[in-house]
């Protein structure tokens, strides 16, 4: 299969409707998520993926999407605009519609007005630099105490109104989650 310009081999994906992938699709994608590696005929290639940022108008329904959906950490749920911003939505929508049209005046069919704003945009964390975050986050001790408040954590939201189970592999990841972000912020400990 042709994979060059595809999930197989980028860094960074953006993943539209992912809840609405066949099951064929949705076994690529655990894998691609947990092993970063890719089936492709009968070789297993290695994904260079860095990360991956979906979006849905649904939440899961079955088993199958449940364990896809728990691959993501960090989730943000963006409600439908009020019935009072909607005018301010539109506006904005046709500001950006004119501008497309200005820019395509300028440089063709768009493209070029769009890869000039794009060029504009500095580079905010290199991959280079996530790698270099993470190998110094393994130097981040995790106090004892606070693995005890986070089990604790863990088994209250269980336990709550409503219900939010939190898997064995979220709770391993938000640890690391934590560790990177002590880090970041020049922590040790």
């Amino acid at each position: 299969r042709k994979t060059q310009g595809y999930l197989p081999e980028c860094d960074v994906a953006f993943i539209d409707e992912i809840f609405k992938a066949n099951s064929s699709i949705l076994n690529s994608l655990l894998v691609i998520l947990n092993e970063r590696r890719f089936d492709n005929g009968d070789q297993r290639v290695l994904v260079p993926l860095w990360t991956a940022v979906a979006a849905s108008n649904e939440l899961p329904d079955t088993e199958e999407l449940d364990a896809l959906y728990d691959r993501f950490l960090l989730r943000r749920h963006v409600s439908r605009i009020s019935r009072r911003s909607v005018p301010d939505f539109l506006k904005m929508t046709l500001s950006r519609e004119e501008a497309k049209g200005t820019a395509a005046g300028a440089g063709g069919a768009g493209g070029a007005g769009v890869a000039a704003r794009v060029g504009q945009v500095g580079t905010l964390l290199s991959i280079e630099d996530s790698w270099d975050l993470q190998s110094r986050a393994t130097d981040v001790d995790f106090p004892e105490d606070l693995l005890v408040v986070i089990a604790d954590l863990r088994e209250f939201l269980a336990e709550a109104e409503p219900r939010f189970e939190v898997s064995d592999r979220r709770l391993a990841r938000s640890v690391r989650l934590l560790r990177i972000a002590a880090a970041a912020a020049g922590g040790t400990t």
